[in-house]
């Protein structure tokens, strides 16, 4: 496996895509957090529970911990579900009622129904 030689290296124009996407989703998971009813005490009870998975210096570096750390995993899915980077426009098709035919004819597309 080759190394990166600089940390120019890591910046490739194929991660901004994904440094773009991680991005977004971070602003909108504080966004999200910062946005619940106070009542709800979110932002103490991450806190708390960041606390008590991450108790000692082993822990820092132990990937088992944040299994743990269950509030705070469902706390980020809600956010991607709730507030999601995709154009939904997109992932629809609207079809008028009675269809689309192009001026050649070569295509005709009907609505569901």
């Amino acid at each position: 496996m080759k190394t990166p030689e600089s940390s120019t290296d890591l910046h490739t124009p194929q991660s901004f895509p994904t440094l773009t996407s991680i991005a977004l989703v971070g602003g909108n998971l504080v966004l999200d957090i910062l946005s619940t009813p106070e009542s709800l005490d979110l932002y103490a009870l991450l806190r708390s529970e960041a606390a008590n998975a991450f108790n000692s210096e082993t822990h820092w570096a132990d990937p088992a911990a944040l299994k743990n750390k269950m509030l705070t995993n469902s706390v980020i899915r809600k956010s991607i579900r709730l507030s999601s980077i995709q154009v939904r426009g997109l992932l629809r098709a609207v079809v008028a009622e009675d269809g689309v035919t192009l001026p050649n004819c070569t295509l005709s597309l009907e609505a569901p129904g």
